[in-house]
């Protein structure tokens, strides 16, 4: 079994989380006061 096969899907998931985590917080730091509480959690 080659290991890239397993990894390689692993990775681009994990790319794409962080990606639109850090598009997140450049929301949130961009427009703090319209985003309430629940966006914090």
């Amino acid at each position: 079994m080659d290991a890239a096969i397993f990894f390689l899907p692993i990775a681009l998931v994990v790319a794409q989380y962080f990606t639109s985590y850090g598009q997140r917080r450049q929301e949130l730091a961009r427009a703090p006061q319209e985003c309430g509480d629940p966006c914090n959690s």
